[in-house]
């Protein structure tokens, strides 16, 4: 797998090292193709660059009302505020606490004396999604705390402390359930608020793409090397260039159609516009390349990693009948490296 460095916005990153490049070979119906993989890291834009003026919504599932306001503090310092009036708020924050659950008995010794404790846990869930639903950014934690019922008699023993738990939990069942939901909720304050902060931060982005060498007799190496030493996007628009000069309209020997060779220029043509952050543009690529092949195994990776730089930017691209196929992909993908073990290659 090669490495290199391209821009994005207006950023840069230098300095990565090309590795030795392995080589895949695939073979469809009027050849072969042959694909590398070019791993690019860059600096993407934050997902909310200019915040000011805009409005943000709370809502809170598996709270007790009257809990206080829930304010996103690192929004209102970036200009936001918290949204009133029947528009729809640019920024949608959405909390949910699960259940508590109680963990085993036991005891805690202050001073002298033994004190009943036990665990709680809460689990909770922050999701940051834009006006349209699409997620910004999540988070799953479960808030844990050790409740320690100080307020009560203590006791010589350990074990006397214990077994007074039972009956603690049932005369305190209510008051067990607030803390742990207080707790909780003050978790996912702390959480949302640096979810909504990581928003406006730089990020670190980076995909692996595979990038066409030669398909079914057509030499498309002078492309490869271009983007496989790429150091800024001019490069990576001249390999673009080369790969659309080729063109995907062939012919073999017979005069018959040559698809596979328009498989794998269309595939470049793709890999290209995706690493030069032209979404659409990749997308309708690969679309081409599907009708060249519609099983290739190289468009189908170009476009997951479409679908991937989708979720990561919060760009949509890919029209919503494509993308529940891709769901359903990844979906079963992972259902099969759950039941197998293992990590997706």
């Amino acid at each position: 797998m090669k490495k290199s460095a391209l821009a994005t916005g207006v950023l840069f990153l230098a300095g990565l090292h090309a590795a030795c490049a392995s080589v895949q070979m695939v073979g469809y119906g009027d050849g072969t193709v042959k694909t590398s993989t070019v791993s690019y890291s860059f600096v993407g834009p934050p997902l909310l660059a200019d915040a000011r003026g805009k409005s943000y919504d709370v809502v809170l599932r598996g709270v007790e009302s009257g809990s206080g306001p829930f304010d996103v503090q690192a929004f209102e310092k970036h200009g936001m505020t918290r949204h009133s009036g029947s528009r729809r708020a640019d920024v949608r924050v959405e909390v949910s606490l699960g259940s508590v659950q109680q963990g085993e008995p036991g005891a805690m010794k202050l001073g002298d004396e033994w004190y009943p404790a036990f665990q709680v846990s809460v689990p909770y869930d922050v999701t940051v999604a834009d006006a349209g639903g699409a997620a910004l950014a999540q988070r799953r934690e479960t808030h844990t705390s050790t409740l320690t019922f100080r307020e009560l008699q203590g006791f010589d023993s350990r074990e006397q402390a214990v077994g007074a738990i039972d009956t603690i939990r049932k005369l305190a069942a209510k008051g067990v359930e607030k803390k742990g939901r207080e707790g909780a909720l003050a978790d996912a304050t702390r959480s949302t608020n640096e979810l909504a902060a990581s928003l406006f931060q730089k990020r670190n982005i980076s995909m692996d793409v595979p990038v066409v060498r030669s398909a079914a007799g057509v030499d498309l190496e002078a492309a490869y090397e271009l983007v496989a030493s790429a150091e800024n996007p001019d490069q990576v628009q001249q390999a673009l260039e080369t790969y659309e000069r080729t063109g995907t309209q062939h012919v073999k020997a017979d005069g018959s159609p040559n698809d596979t060779a328009g498989y794998g220029v269309a595939c470049g043509i793709a890999a290209c516009r995706l690493l030069l952050r032209d979404l659409g543009g990749a997308w309708e690529a690969s679309k081409l390349a599907s009708g060249f092949e519609p099983d290739g195994r190289e468009v189908q990776e170009i476009q997951r990693v479409i679908y991937e730089q989708e979720r990561i930017t919060g760009e949509r691209v890919i029209p919503e009948e494509d993308r529940k196929r891709i769901d359903s992909a990844q979906n079963l993908a992972g259902a099969l490296q759950g039941l197998f073990g293992g990590s997706r290659n």
